[in-house]
């Protein structure tokens, strides 16, 4: 701690589950560790504490008693993480939960961070020196490297949060996010994984057939602007209607870009016809597919327009 000079803005505490000894001695030292008698000293000396730092680290102890398990505790922490994403299945959200958990400890003990999340951290750090003309000694490349855990750092370890704004995804991508704007996107919506997933499945199926038609048709890309025009108007036109919708039912309002999938896909008539050039020979999905591959480019939101 001291060595990565964090002592001068630290705080100890030490919760005890249920009740302490109701001896005076053990009272008074937890309700002031400062008034430690020289048996508790010569313990923490014992235990590898310097000598000269016994009164620094029992100035900045405070011991919390009755306090829930740690069973207890966990399942509470996943129960708020399950509000803050509802989606998420619970080993989704246990894999986040022990990742932060670890980040943490090796925070406040200004130990080595798990390797998981000093790759993501180095993705970010890196990201933000290339894109945004930070250097090593700035804010959040300062944070990462002595191990301070920052707004920055808990917002890179952790999946968008529901309805987070364009401009926090987009700098999500900025700051070396591993997944696409369509993802993040969807996922700030509330769609559900397998939504997510055969989104990205059809934008690849379509890629496929969209690299082909721009390699043989001189005028492809006139034509996909036109697909794109249509295609876009259906879709704003589907997340209004799923917004005034959300009005009668708040819980749809809730899932927007859920709903949105949901009625873009009961349209494949309405989808089909977008394609009246025939570019992707009228196949709905490869529409939605190029659907996707507008909201990649922000050209779709999967909400409607505030």
């Amino acid at each position: 701690m001291r060595q990565a000079r964090l002592q001068g803005e630290s705080k100890f505490e030490l919760w005890l589950e249920g009740p302490i000894s109701e001896v005076r001695a053990t009272v008074k030292f937890v309700d002031d560790p400062a008034t430690a008698d020289a048996e508790v000293r010569r313990k923490l000396v014992g235990h590898g504490l310097n000598r000269a730092w016994v009164n620094d680290f029992l100035s900045r102890l405070v011991i919390r008693h009755n306090q829930p398990t740690q069973s207890q505790m966990d399942a509470h922490a996943l129960y708020e993480m399950g509000s803050i994403w509802p989606d998420m299945s619970m080993s989704e959200l246990e894999i986040i939960y022990v990742r932060l958990l670890e980040t943490a400890t090796a925070a406040q003990e200004a130990g080595s961070l798990p390797p998981t999340t000093l790759a993501i951290l180095s993705q970010v750090k890196s990201a933000l020196i290339e894109h945004g003309g930070v250097s090593d000694s700035e804010h959040i490349p300062a944070d990462i490297s002595r191990q301070t855990l920052s707004r920055e750092m808990v917002t890179a370890l952790t999946p968008p949060l529901p309805g987070e704004p364009l401009e926090s995804l987009t700098r999500r991508l900025s700051t070396g996010s591993g997944v696409s704007m369509l993802e993040l996107k969807m996922r700030a919506g509330r769609a559900r994984e397998e939504t997510i997933q055969e989104a990205k499945d059809y934008r690849a199926e379509m890629e496929v057939q969209r690299q082909l038609l721009l390699a043989q048709r001189v005028d492809a890309q006139e034509s996909l602007e036109g697909l794109s025009r249509r295609t876009l108007s259906l879709a704003r036109a589907v997340a209004s209607q799923a917004r005034m919708s959300a009005a009668v039912n708040p819980v749809q309002g809730h899932r927007e870009a859920e709903v949105i999938a949901t009625g873009l896909l009961s349209r494949l008539a309405d989808l089909s016809h977008c394609d009246h050039e025939q570019l992707f020979g009228g196949d709905p999905f490869h529409v939605y597919g190029y659907l996707a591959h507008l909201s990649d480019k922000c050209d779709f939101p999967w909400r409607a327009a505030a």
